[in-house]
Protein backbone atom coordinates (compact mmCIF):
# COMPACT_ATOMS: atom_id res chain seq x y z
CA UNK A 1 0.00 0.00 0.00
CA UNK A 2 2.36 2.28 0.92
CA UNK A 3 4.03 2.31 -2.72
CA UNK A 4 0.98 2.58 -4.24
CA UNK A 5 0.71 5.67 -2.24
CA UNK A 6 3.48 7.10 -3.21
CA UNK A 7 3.20 6.55 -6.50
CA UNK A 8 -0.35 8.40 -6.55
CA UNK A 9 1.17 11.81 -4.75
CA UNK A 10 3.76 11.49 -7.27
CA UNK A 11 1.37 11.63 -9.82
CA UNK A 12 -0.77 14.30 -8.65
CA UNK A 13 2.09 16.14 -7.67
CA UNK A 14 3.20 15.77 -11.51
CA UNK A 15 -0.23 16.13 -12.79
CA UNK A 16 -0.71 19.39 -10.77
CA UNK A 17 2.57 21.15 -12.61
CA UNK A 18 1.16 19.72 -15.90
CA UNK A 19 -1.97 21.88 -15.04
CA UNK A 20 -0.01 24.95 -14.12
CA UNK A 21 1.35 24.77 -17.74
CA UNK A 22 -1.75 23.93 -19.55
CA UNK A 23 -3.64 25.84 -17.48
CA UNK A 24 -1.55 29.04 -18.75
CA UNK A 25 -2.25 27.61 -22.35
CA UNK A 26 -5.81 27.39 -21.92
CA UNK A 27 -6.37 30.60 -20.64
CA UNK A 28 -4.44 32.14 -23.81
CA UNK A 29 -6.27 30.19 -26.11
CA UNK A 30 -9.50 31.04 -24.44
CA UNK A 31 -9.03 34.63 -23.90
CA UNK A 32 -7.05 35.27 -27.39
CA UNK A 33 -7.76 32.33 -29.54
CA UNK A 34 -4.11 31.21 -30.74
CA UNK A 35 -2.35 28.23 -29.24
CA UNK A 36 0.41 29.89 -27.96
CA UNK A 37 3.73 27.62 -29.46
CA UNK A 38 5.94 29.06 -27.38
CA UNK A 39 4.90 28.59 -24.24
CA UNK A 40 7.54 25.45 -23.73
CA UNK A 41 9.96 28.27 -24.00
CA UNK A 42 8.44 30.53 -21.40
CA UNK A 43 8.18 27.39 -19.36
CA UNK A 44 11.80 26.64 -19.95
CA UNK A 45 13.07 30.43 -19.10
CA UNK A 46 11.08 30.33 -15.78
CA UNK A 47 13.30 27.15 -14.96
CA UNK A 48 16.53 29.08 -15.57
CA UNK A 49 15.88 31.73 -14.60
CA UNK A 50 14.66 30.25 -10.91
CA UNK A 51 18.10 28.44 -11.53
CA UNK A 52 20.06 31.88 -11.74
CA UNK A 53 18.66 33.85 -8.90
CA UNK A 54 18.83 30.90 -6.33
CA UNK A 55 22.16 29.87 -7.31
CA UNK A 56 23.41 33.79 -7.17
CA UNK A 57 21.39 34.90 -3.54
CA UNK A 58 20.83 31.27 -2.37
CA UNK A 59 17.00 31.79 -2.23
CA UNK A 60 14.98 29.43 -4.10
CA UNK A 61 11.69 31.30 -3.09
CA UNK A 62 13.21 34.34 -4.75
CA UNK A 63 14.04 32.81 -7.76
CA UNK A 64 10.79 31.28 -7.89
CA UNK A 65 9.27 35.26 -7.90
CA UNK A 66 11.48 36.16 -10.36
CA UNK A 67 10.59 33.78 -12.71
CA UNK A 68 7.00 34.69 -12.52
CA UNK A 69 7.74 38.11 -11.88
CA UNK A 70 10.25 38.43 -15.55
CA UNK A 71 8.29 36.15 -17.06
CA UNK A 72 5.38 37.77 -17.02
CA UNK A 73 6.99 41.43 -18.10
CA UNK A 74 8.20 39.27 -21.28
CA UNK A 75 4.70 38.03 -22.13
CA UNK A 76 3.38 41.30 -21.34
CA UNK A 77 6.41 43.24 -23.91
CA UNK A 78 5.74 40.29 -26.45
CA UNK A 79 1.58 40.32 -26.81
CA UNK A 80 1.90 44.62 -26.46
CA UNK A 81 4.41 44.44 -29.32
CA UNK A 82 4.14 41.76 -31.02
CA UNK A 83 0.53 40.38 -31.11
CA UNK A 84 -1.54 43.66 -30.85
CA UNK A 85 -0.38 44.58 -33.78
CA UNK A 86 -1.57 41.25 -35.80
CA UNK A 87 -5.15 40.58 -33.83
CA UNK A 88 -6.55 41.56 -36.47
CA UNK A 89 -4.83 38.97 -38.94
CA UNK A 90 -5.61 35.39 -39.26
CA UNK A 91 -5.06 33.22 -36.23
CA UNK A 92 -2.24 31.41 -38.44
CA UNK A 93 -0.04 34.61 -38.21
CA UNK A 94 -0.27 34.54 -34.37
CA UNK A 95 0.29 30.92 -34.17
CA UNK A 96 3.66 31.14 -36.32
CA UNK A 97 4.55 34.31 -34.17
CA UNK A 98 4.25 32.59 -30.97
CA UNK A 99 6.49 29.92 -32.83
CA UNK A 100 9.35 32.25 -33.81
CA UNK A 101 9.51 33.48 -30.47
CA UNK A 102 9.61 30.44 -28.74
CA UNK A 103 12.99 29.22 -31.38
CA UNK A 104 14.24 32.92 -30.30
CA UNK A 105 14.18 32.28 -26.85
CA UNK A 106 15.46 28.74 -27.40
CA UNK A 107 18.56 30.19 -28.84
CA UNK A 108 18.94 32.92 -26.10
CA UNK A 109 19.12 30.72 -23.89
CA UNK A 110 21.78 28.77 -25.44
CA UNK A 111 24.03 31.82 -25.73
CA UNK A 112 23.16 32.54 -22.10
CA UNK A 113 23.79 29.54 -19.95
CA UNK A 114 25.35 27.50 -22.76
CA UNK A 115 25.14 24.08 -23.90
CA UNK A 116 24.64 22.05 -20.40
CA UNK A 117 21.92 20.41 -18.27
CA UNK A 118 20.76 22.90 -15.19
CA UNK A 119 19.88 21.31 -12.37
CA UNK A 120 20.05 22.60 -8.44
CA UNK A 121 19.44 20.74 -5.48
CA UNK A 122 15.79 21.49 -3.15
CA UNK A 123 15.51 24.20 -1.01
CA UNK A 124 17.02 22.79 2.86
CA UNK A 125 14.08 24.15 4.84
CA UNK A 126 12.20 21.65 2.20
CA UNK A 127 14.70 18.55 2.17
CA UNK A 128 13.69 16.05 3.88
CA UNK A 129 11.52 12.97 4.26
CA UNK A 130 7.89 12.10 5.89
CA UNK A 131 6.88 8.77 6.99
CA UNK A 132 4.24 7.29 4.68
CA UNK A 133 3.28 4.02 6.03
CA UNK A 134 6.94 3.39 6.68
CA UNK A 135 8.41 4.59 3.42
CA UNK A 136 10.09 7.54 3.30
CA UNK A 137 8.45 10.39 0.74
CA UNK A 138 9.90 13.90 -0.43
CA UNK A 139 8.35 16.79 1.22
CA UNK A 140 9.15 18.42 -1.84
CA UNK A 141 6.30 16.63 -3.59
CA UNK A 142 4.06 17.35 -1.06
CA UNK A 143 4.52 21.15 -0.83
CA UNK A 144 4.11 21.17 -4.60
CA UNK A 145 1.01 19.36 -4.05
CA UNK A 146 0.11 22.23 -1.75
CA UNK A 147 0.86 25.31 -3.67
CA UNK A 148 -0.41 24.28 -6.68
CA UNK A 149 -4.11 23.47 -5.14
CA UNK A 150 -3.68 26.96 -3.76
CA UNK A 151 -3.26 28.19 -7.11
CA UNK A 152 -5.90 26.10 -8.03
CA UNK A 153 -8.52 27.62 -5.69
CA UNK A 154 -7.09 31.56 -6.05
CA UNK A 155 -7.63 31.51 -9.90
CA UNK A 156 -11.27 29.33 -9.20
CA UNK A 157 -12.02 32.24 -6.68
CA UNK A 158 -11.00 34.46 -9.16
CA UNK A 159 -12.65 33.29 -12.68
CA UNK A 160 -15.97 32.96 -10.43
CA UNK A 161 -16.12 35.22 -7.87
CA UNK A 162 -14.71 38.67 -8.85
CA UNK A 163 -15.42 41.49 -11.47
CA UNK A 164 -12.34 40.74 -13.46
CA UNK A 165 -12.91 36.96 -13.28
CA UNK A 166 -16.56 38.25 -14.96
CA UNK A 167 -14.98 40.36 -18.01
CA UNK A 168 -12.73 37.34 -18.60
CA UNK A 169 -15.74 34.78 -18.46
CA UNK A 170 -17.46 37.42 -20.86
CA UNK A 171 -14.64 37.95 -23.27
CA UNK A 172 -14.22 33.82 -23.60
CA UNK A 173 -17.84 33.98 -24.92
CA UNK A 174 -18.20 36.95 -26.69
CA UNK A 175 -15.41 39.17 -27.41
CA UNK A 176 -17.65 41.56 -29.55
CA UNK A 177 -20.42 41.93 -26.85
CA UNK A 178 -17.75 42.85 -24.26
CA UNK A 179 -15.57 44.98 -26.42
CA UNK A 180 -19.25 47.26 -27.07
CA UNK A 181 -19.68 47.95 -23.54
CA UNK A 182 -16.60 50.25 -23.17
CA UNK A 183 -14.34 47.64 -21.89
CA UNK A 184 -10.84 47.42 -23.13
CA UNK A 185 -10.52 43.98 -24.25
CA UNK A 186 -7.05 44.51 -25.69
CA UNK A 187 -5.79 45.27 -22.24
CA UNK A 188 -7.66 42.50 -21.08
CA UNK A 189 -6.28 40.12 -23.35
CA UNK A 190 -2.80 41.47 -22.91
CA UNK A 191 -3.81 40.84 -19.13
CA UNK A 192 -4.52 36.92 -19.72
CA UNK A 193 -1.29 36.55 -21.75
CA UNK A 194 0.30 37.91 -19.18
CA UNK A 195 -1.41 35.57 -16.49
CA UNK A 196 -0.77 32.58 -18.70
CA UNK A 197 2.92 33.07 -19.36
CA UNK A 198 3.24 33.50 -15.57
CA UNK A 199 1.32 30.62 -14.65
CA UNK A 200 3.94 28.28 -16.81
CA UNK A 201 6.98 30.37 -15.87
CA UNK A 202 5.75 28.93 -12.05
CA UNK A 203 5.35 25.56 -12.97
CA UNK A 204 9.21 25.48 -14.71
CA UNK A 205 11.07 27.04 -11.70
CA UNK A 206 9.07 24.20 -9.08
CA UNK A 207 10.22 22.07 -11.78
CA UNK A 208 13.70 22.97 -10.98
CA UNK A 209 14.67 20.69 -8.07
CA UNK A 210 12.72 17.91 -9.79
CA UNK A 211 14.09 16.89 -13.32
CA UNK A 212 15.83 20.88 -14.00
CA UNK A 213 15.81 21.15 -17.83
CA UNK A 214 18.90 20.76 -20.98
CA UNK A 215 19.02 24.00 -22.25
CA UNK A 216 20.18 22.80 -25.78
CA UNK A 217 16.62 20.34 -26.21
CA UNK A 218 13.44 21.06 -26.86
CA UNK A 219 11.20 21.30 -24.28
CA UNK A 220 9.05 18.55 -23.53
CA UNK A 221 6.85 20.74 -21.23
CA UNK A 222 5.50 21.88 -24.43
CA UNK A 223 4.14 18.72 -26.10
CA UNK A 224 2.90 17.45 -22.44
CA UNK A 225 0.34 20.81 -22.18
CA UNK A 226 -1.03 19.92 -25.25
CA UNK A 227 -1.94 16.74 -24.88
CA UNK A 228 -3.75 17.72 -21.40
CA UNK A 229 -5.38 20.27 -23.39
CA UNK A 230 -6.40 17.80 -26.01
CA UNK A 231 -7.26 15.11 -23.39
CA UNK A 232 -9.60 18.25 -21.89
CA UNK A 233 -11.00 20.19 -24.13
CA UNK A 234 -8.86 23.17 -25.68
CA UNK A 235 -9.43 26.22 -24.01
CA UNK A 236 -11.07 24.69 -21.08
CA UNK A 237 -9.53 25.65 -17.52
CA UNK A 238 -11.40 22.82 -15.83
CA UNK A 239 -10.61 20.14 -18.61
CA UNK A 240 -7.25 20.53 -18.04
CA UNK A 241 -6.83 19.91 -14.59
CA UNK A 242 -9.33 16.80 -15.17
CA UNK A 243 -6.40 16.27 -18.33
CA UNK A 244 -3.40 16.69 -15.73
CA UNK A 245 -4.32 14.69 -13.22
CA UNK A 246 -4.72 11.53 -15.85
CA UNK A 247 -2.06 12.70 -17.51
CA UNK A 248 0.02 12.58 -14.28
CA UNK A 249 -1.55 9.37 -12.27
CA UNK A 250 -1.13 7.31 -16.11
CA UNK A 251 2.42 8.69 -16.41
CA UNK A 252 3.54 7.52 -12.68
CA UNK A 253 1.44 4.01 -12.89
CA UNK A 254 2.91 3.89 -15.80
CA UNK A 255 6.46 3.99 -15.11
CA UNK A 256 5.80 1.73 -12.13
CA UNK A 257 4.39 -1.34 -14.51
CA UNK A 258 5.77 -0.68 -17.70
CA UNK A 259 8.99 1.46 -16.98
CA UNK A 260 10.23 1.31 -20.61
CA UNK A 261 7.03 2.76 -22.30
CA UNK A 262 5.58 5.04 -20.20
CA UNK A 263 7.27 8.38 -21.67
CA UNK A 264 4.30 7.04 -24.54
CA UNK A 265 1.34 7.48 -21.81
CA UNK A 266 0.46 11.09 -22.99
CA UNK A 267 0.81 10.28 -26.36
CA UNK A 268 -1.37 7.14 -26.57
CA UNK A 269 -3.92 8.98 -24.07
CA UNK A 270 -4.21 11.87 -26.25
CA UNK A 271 -5.00 9.77 -29.66
CA UNK A 272 -7.45 7.73 -27.22
CA UNK A 273 -9.58 10.78 -26.25
CA UNK A 274 -9.68 12.25 -30.23
CA UNK A 275 -10.64 8.95 -31.17
CA UNK A 276 -13.71 8.55 -28.28
CA UNK A 277 -14.50 12.29 -28.01
CA UNK A 278 -12.48 14.56 -30.20
CA UNK A 279 -13.58 18.07 -28.63
CA UNK A 280 -12.03 16.33 -25.24
CA UNK A 281 -13.10 15.34 -22.22
CA UNK A 282 -14.51 18.26 -20.84
CA UNK A 283 -14.99 20.07 -24.53
CA UNK A 284 -17.85 21.73 -26.07
CA UNK A 285 -18.98 20.44 -29.51
CA UNK A 286 -19.23 22.76 -32.51
CA UNK A 287 -20.64 23.09 -35.92
CA UNK A 288 -18.38 22.30 -38.70
CA UNK A 289 -19.40 24.73 -41.59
Amino acid sequence: MSIYLYQFLTGLSSGLLYFLTAAGMAIIVSGLNVINFGQGAFCMFGTLLCYSVYEATGSFFLGVAAAVVVAGVLGGYVTEAMLRPIYKRPPLFQLLLTMGVGYLLQDFFLFAWGNRMISASVPEILNFRVNLLGLPFPFYYIFLIIISLIICAVMLFVFKKTKIGMIFRAIITNRDMVDCMGINVKKMNSLMFIVGISLTALAGALNLPITGTQTAAESPVLFTAMAVLIIGGIGEIKGAFIGALIVGMCTSFGAMFFSQYYSLIPSLLMVLVLLIKPEGLCGKKTNAG
